[in-house]
């Protein structure tokens, strides 16, 4: 989620100074968050949350210890 929230952030901050005396509405919402999710939607980013979660590298026996 921080990535995402870290383009988000930058997206806002460009479109803010391109249009000063406008308010942020939510169609600007849908097409700045497009734009931060496209940055964010990496394969990189992906393994990088996983692994901060701690499920990567994977492994089987967390998942499956006792087969019967």
């Amino acid at each position: 989620m921080k990535p995402i929230s870290t383009y988000y952030d930058q997206e806002l901050e460009k479109w803010l100074r391109n249009n000063p005396d406008r308010v942020v509405t939510t169609f600007q919402v849908a097409e700045l968050f497009g734009h931060a999710y496209m940055k964010a939607a990496t394969a990189q980013i992906a393994a990088s949350g996983f692994h901060k979660t701690g499920i990567y590298p994977t492994n089987r026996d967390i998942f499956f210890a006792t087969r019967v």
